[in-house]
C-alpha cells in the first residue's frame, strides 16, 4: 500500500527539518495534493524516496533563487517557498497553450474548450472534475488527421486542469495486449494499464482488437479492457483512447464485447483536412523550417488540392511529406524563399510515390497549369498490393451488379480460376507467373487461345457449360492478367531494392524475410491458395484479399 496524504505530509515535514530548512504548514499540504498525491497515481510511485527527491529538488531551487544575496543574508534564508517545490509547466500556467497549432480540428478544438469548461465549474462547485469528465474516448478518423496529435493535446489539457499528474501518453498498437497464447493476454493487458495510470493511454489502430478469425486471445484482451475500465485501482486514474479508422472502430464497438461500447463515453470523429487546412499546415511547417513563402499560405491552396485529390490521401502525413521534398527542392537550389518550381517539383515527386496516374500527371504539367515541370509525365510504378486487389474486384464485379445471376456466376468461376492457377503451379515462382504472362497476354491480344489447362480446370471445378465458361474467362482474362503482372513487377521491385543493400544489410533482409515466409507457410496458403507478398507493414496473399502485419504474434513466435 502507498502512504496516503497524512503519512506524505508527515514524511516531507522531518525530511525538510533534517536539512535544516523550514517550511510553511500550508505550502507542505500544497506540496502533497499538487505533486506528491498526483504522482502517486503513477506506476512505482516511491513514497518516502519521492518526498525525498521532492525535498531535494526544492533545496536546489532555493539555492539557486537566493544566489544573487549577501553570504551572511543567505544563511538567514532559511524558509523553502511553494515556488521551490512546484515549477509549473507552460501549459499548466496556461492552458490556452494546448490549443495552439491546431489545424483543421476546429470540431475537436471545442470539444477540448468544453472539457476546460467543464473542470472549471466542477472546481467552483466543489465537486472533482473526474465525475463530470469523459475519460474513456473513441477516436476515429483516415490516416493523418490528427488522433495521436489530439491525445498529446488532451493530455496536457487534463494535467493543466489537474485531473491528471502527467500529460505522458503511452502509446501501444492492438497487438501488445498479445502474447499469442491463451491464459497470457489478461496479465498483459494489466500491465499495459497499470504503465499508462496517472496518464492517457493510446490504443491506436485498436480496430484490430477485434479479430475475424475469432483468436481466442484477442477477445481475452478486449473483455479484460472492459473489466479493467470499471475496476476502482483505474477508474479515474488515466484516460483511454481507442483510435482507429470509423467503420472499422463502429465495427469493433459493435460486434466484439456488448460491455466495450458502454464504457466509451465520448466519440470525437476526425474529418478529412480540405485544401486551405493543408495549405496552413504546410505554411506553418515551412516557417519552421525557415522556408518563406512569399505569398502566404493561401497561395499553396492550388498545390494542396492537387495533393488532396490524389490516391490514398493520407492529411497530415502527406503534407508532412510534401513539406520535407520542398526543402529538398529550396535546398538544391540554394534559396530560403520558396519558388513555384520548388513547389511543382515537390509535388510531382510526392505524386509519383502515392502512384498518381499518368494521364491525370500530365494534366499537372499542361501549360494551363501553375504546376509546369521541366520533366516528362510521371509514369505510375506498378504497385502489386493495390492492382492485384483492385484486379480482382473488378473481375467479380464485371458481371453486373450482385443482384444479377451472372455476376454470381462469375464469382464462382473467379474462384475456381484462383484455385486453378494455384493448382497448377503458375504462382509457384518467378518462371512459372512468366509462362503465365505471355499465354494470358496472348490470349488478351488475340493471337492465342485461352491456356487450355486452365481452362479444362475451370471446368471441372464449375460444372458449367463450355459456353458459359468461354463467356466468363473472356471477362476475366484482362484483370487477371494485371494482377499476374503486378506481381511480376512487385518481384522484380524487391530484387532491385536488394541489389542496393550492403552484402551485410542484404543477407540478414533476405534471411529475415525467409523467417517470415516459413511463419507463413507453416500456418498455410491463404484460403485460396494464394502465396504471400510483401504490403507495407505487413504480407498480402497473392489473391489480394487477405493480410498479416508484421508485429502480427504469428510472425513472431519463436
Amino acid at each position: 500500500e502507498d502512504y496516503d496524504d497524512q503519512a506524505l505530509l508527515r514524511i516531507l515535514m522531518r525530511n525538510v527539518a533534517r536539512r535544516g530548512k523550514e517550511v510553511a504548514f500550508d505550502t507542505a499540504k500544497q506540496v502533497v495534493r499538487r505533486d506528491l498525491a498526483k504522482a502517486r497515481m503513477r506506476p512505482n510511485f516511491g513514497n518516502a524516496g519521492a518526498v525525498d527527491n521532492c525535498v531535494s529538488s526544492a533545496v536546489v531551487r532555493a539555492e539557486a533563487r537566493l544566489e544573487a544575496l549577501p553570504a551572511d543574508e543567505r544563511a538567514t534564508q532559511g524558509e523553502l517557498l511553494l515556488a521551490d517545490f512546484l515549477v509549473e509547466k507552460p501549459h499548466v500556467r496556461d492552458p490556452s497553450l494546448v490549443f495552439e497549432g491546431l489545424i483543421g480540428c476546429e470540431a475537436i478544438r471545442t470539444r477540448l474548450a468544453e472539457y476546460q469548461a467543464v473542470c472549471a465549474a466542477a472546481k467552483r462547485a466543489g465537486r472533482d472534475p473526474i465525475d463530470d469528465l469523459a475519460l474513456v474516448f473513441c477516436f476515429q478518423g483516415s490516416p493523418g488527421t490528427g488522433k495521436t496529435t489530439v491525445a498529446r493535446r488532451m493530455g496536457m489539457l487534463f494535467e493543466a486542469l489537474g485531473v491528471l499528474p502527467s500529460a505522458e501518453v503511452v502509446q501501444v498498437s492492438a497487438s501488445d495486449f498479445s502474447t499469442g497464447f491463451v491464459g497470457q493476454t489478461a496479465a498483459r493487458t494489466r500491465d499495459i494499464f497499470d504503465s499508462a495510470r496517472g496518464a492517457v493511454l493510446f490504443i491506436d489502430e485498436a480496430y484490430r482488437l477485434y479479430d475475424p478469425l475469432g483468436r481466442s486471445y484477442m477477445q481475452e484482451a478486449v473483455d479484460e479492457i472492459v473489466n479493467l475500465l470499471t475496476e476502482e485501482q483505474y477508474r479515474g486514474k488515466l484516460v483511454v483512447i481507442f483510435a482507429g479508422y470509423a467503420g472499422q472502430m463502429s465495427r469493433l464497438l459493435d460486434e466484439v464485447n456488448p460491455g466495450l461500447k458502454s464504457r466509451v463515453s465520448d466519440v470525437i470523429d476526425f474529418p478529412n483536412f480540405a485544401p486551405a487546412a493543408a495549405a496552413t499546415m504546410a505554411a506553418q511547417q515551412l516557417g519552421e523550417k525557415r522556408l518563406q513563402l512569399p505569398a502566404g499560405a493561401e497561395s499553396l491552396e492550388p498545390w494542396m488540392r492537387r495533393l488532396v485529390a490524389a490516391p490514398r490521401w493520407a492529411n497530415g502525413r502527406d503534407v508532412e511529406t510534401y513539406v520535407r521534398r520542398v526543402a529538398v527542392e529550396c535546398a538544391t537550389r540554394e534559396t530560403a524563399v520558396v519558388p513555384d518550381a520548388a513547389l511543382d517539383a515537390a509535388l510531382a515527386t510526392v505524386l509519383q510515390m502515392k502512384g498518381q496516374p499518368a494521364e491525370a500527371e500530365e494534366a499537372v504539367a499542361s501549360p494551363a497549369s501553375p504546376f509546369m515541370t521541366a520533366g516528362p509525365a510521371v509514369q505510375r510504378e506498378p504497385r502489386f498490393d493495390i492492382d492485384i486487389a483492385k484486379a480482382l474486384l473488378e473481375a467479380k464485379m464485371d458481371g453486373g451488379d450482385e443482384d444479377d445471376p451472372a455476376a454470381g456466376a462469375d464469382d464462382d468461376l473467379a474462384e475456381a480460376l484462383q484455385e486453378a492457377i494455384v493448382g497448377l503451379g503458375y504462382d509457384e515462382d518467378d518462371a512459372a507467373r512468366d509462362k503465365l504472362e505471355r499465354l494470358l497476354a496472348g490470349f488478351a491480344d488475340g493471337s492465342a487461345p485461352f491456356p487450355d489447362d486452365l481452362r479444362s480446370r475451370v471446368l471441372r471445378r464449375t460444372g458449367a457449360s463450355a459456353g458459359a465458361v468461354d463467356e466468363a474467362l473472356r471477362r476475366q482474362a484482362g484483370p487477371v492478367l494485371t494482377a499476374v503482372r503486378s506481381a511480376i513487377a512487385y518481384r522484380k521491385k524487391r530484387a532491385a531494392q536488394l541489389d542496393e543493400l550492403e552484402e551485410g544489410d542484404k543477407e540478414e533482409a533476405i534471411d529475415e524475410e525467409e523467417r517470415i515466409m516459413e511463419r507463413l507457410r507453416q500456418r498455410g496458403p491463404c484460403p485460396e491458395g494464394f502465396s504471400w507478398f510483401r504490403q507495407g507493414n505487413g504480407w498480402r496473399c497473392g489473391g489480394g484479399r487477405h493480410f498479416v502485419y508484421d508485429d502480427d504474434p504469428i510472425l513472431r513466435e519463436d
